[in-house]
């Protein structure tokens, strides 16, 4: 019986892992096709060359290097020196694409819920698929709960906690009429069918459910930009998509989102330092609500450890799960950076971006990157400097991605106009060193899935903005992995408070790669030199 008991307690994510929905459109066969047309025996490379001889949990060099790198700088981030590395982890091999696979799997997380779950985003879309996910999710925790009560056990409530960036200024006032979280939550009288101002169609009973919302306080530039969803500090999806409706599927344009995102299961340890980094912007709120005001719990503080233990899959799990679904020892770090308002104030003193330079200067074969766009000046010279020692420097883009804003003042310049800055330094010093080895620096446009190029430009009103790749993803040497909410432009790296994690694992890394980057590098427009902004 206690054999059953655990089956049935670990059965939604076994179910949630090998139910994998399949990534298909009316466009796959285009998709796969023009990636063919780019693939090669070389191509293998990008993600499957093994340049460590390790087994898992041995550390890389790049991780050892990595850690000590960082260590110095811990205290500018958002968790302590205890939580912020930690090797008993389970990584999930799948990777979970666009706004039905991503809050589809925290649905399923949430629902299975014992103890605690933890929300935090940049922006909060009411009528998005992420929302609509969520609010399913918490209403059918409720439902377990109460039928478990019917069944004689004991229900204490689980607490269901959303911290959303507090957008101020004209910025939120727009964003607010047009239906997303912000002010709006915090009217007294909400109106109609929407009981809270979160998009749910009917009273959460704090019974079974104590529900807690936040706006993340701060004055200027320093928005939390980390996204992550934690269950009972044991289970995290780490991911870049904000709830919003331009991560969901439409038809109308090819049953695919407009931007496309990624996000990644991982368990064990891990779950502790996400809570941690929560916890730690929890403690900024502006403002708080909450279905349970007479039972108000601390608004502060990493609280209530005596709840959670130590994660660990039941050996009969383990069997079926482990190297299929799940691969483990998985060494993971939190990559994290707190909040910066102040314009003037610009430096990598920080763990976030001491581990980006650490695996820049430390990598001996090949970088590949996915982000929307590439303006962060310490971030350009860490690459040039990869380059001229030699290693290959794979990134994927997205054209014209936020141009009106990349041209502003100290914002970093345009994608096409750092690559081509990059290019230059390359060329010249490839010319005055011929006989050095001098990486590749090989940069795509990202394409969609319909093979449309990613654009802020053009006469097509509707497609304004759109087809563009929102994730954040980079692989060093096909060892370590970091993926999370940072962009590679100067207010990732300078202002907002960011999430992200490494994790140092060949096989996941081999695995994300595929999945992530390669396709969409092959499929993606090789850049062209003589192109003109």
């Amino acid at each position: 019986m206690f054999q059953i008991l655990k089956i049935s307690f670990f059965l939604p994510l076994i179910i949630f892992s090998l139910t994998i929905k399949a990534q298909t459109s009316s466009g796959k066969n285009k998709w796969k096709s023009i990636a063919q047309k780019h693939m090669s025996v070389e191509d293998s490379a990008f993600c499957s060359k093994k340049n460590y001889n390790l087994r898992a949990p041995n550390l890389s060099p790049l991780m050892k290097k990595l850690l000590k790198d960082i260590d110095p700088y811990l205290k500018h981030g958002t968790v302590d020196r205890f939580r912020s590395f930690s090797g008993s982890n389970y990584a999930s091999r799948r990777v979970y694409r666009t706004g039905d696979e991503i809050f589809g799997l925290a649905k399923d997380l949430i629902e299975n819920a014992e103890h605690e779950v933890l929300l935090q985003t940049y922006l909060y879309e009411k009528n998005s698929l992420g929302v609509i996910k969520l609010r399913e999710g918490v209403e059918a925790l409720e439902k377990r709960l109460k039928a478990e009560e019917k069944r004689g056990k004991k229900i204490v409530p689980v607490n269901v906690k959303i911290l959303v960036d507090n957008q101020s200024g004209l910025v939120g006032t727009v964003l607010d009429k047009s239906g997303m979280l912000f002010k709006g939550l915090f009217k007294k009288n909400p109106i109609g069918h929407d009981v809270y101002g979160l998009g749910f169609k009917k009273p959460i009973d704090k019974k079974y459910v104590r529900l807690e919302v936040q706006l993340f306080n701060h004055t200027m530039l320093g928005s939390n930009h980390s996204k992550s969803i934690i269950i009972d500090r044991s289970k995290g999806i780490v991911m870049g998509s904000n709830l919003m409706r331009y991560h969901d599927k439409f038809k109308k344009w090819g049953n695919i989102s407009p931007e496309t995102d990624h996000g990644f299961l991982v368990m064990g340890n891990v779950g502790q330092g996400l809570a941690e980094d929560f916890y730690f912007a929890w403690q900024k709120g502006k403002k708080y609500f909450t279905n349970d005001p007479d039972k108000m719990v601390p608004r502060s503080g990493y609280n209530d450890l005596s709840r959670t233990k130590r994660f660990k899959l039941p050996n009969v799990v383990k069997k079926w799960v482990t190297n299929r679904i799940l691969e483990k020892s998985v060494p993971i770090a939190l990559i994290t950076k707190k909040d910066v308002n102040v314009p003037w104030t610009r430096n990598s003193k920080n763990p976030q971006d001491q581990a980006f330079l650490s695996l820049f200067k430390n990598a001996k074969s090949n970088v590949n990157i996915v982000s929307p766009n590439l303006n962060a000046p310490v971030l350009m010279e860490a690459m040039v400097k990869a380059l001229k020692r030699g290693v290959d420097i794979n990134i994927l883009l997205s054209k014209n991605y936020q141009d009106f804003i990349s041209k502003m003042p100290m914002a970093g310049g345009t994608n096409l106009k750092n690559v081509k800055k990059i290019k230059k330094q390359i060329r010249k010093y490839a010319k005055k060193h011929p006989n050095k080895k001098v990486g590749v620096f090989n940069i795509r446009w990202f394409v969609d899935r319909k093979g449309r190029v990613s654009r802020e430009s053009g006469k097509d009103k509707e497609k304004l903005g759109k087809w563009t790749s929102h994730t954040k993803y980079m692989s060093v040497d096909n060892q370590i992995t970091v993926v999370g909410s940072a962009n590679m432009d100067s207010q990732s790296w300078y202002y907002s408070r960011e999430l992200n994690i490494a994790i140092d694992h060949h096989e996941i890394s081999r695995k994300w790669c595929n999945l992530v980057f390669r396709t969409d590098f092959l499929r993606a427009l090789k850049f062209d030199p003589n192109e003109k902004e």
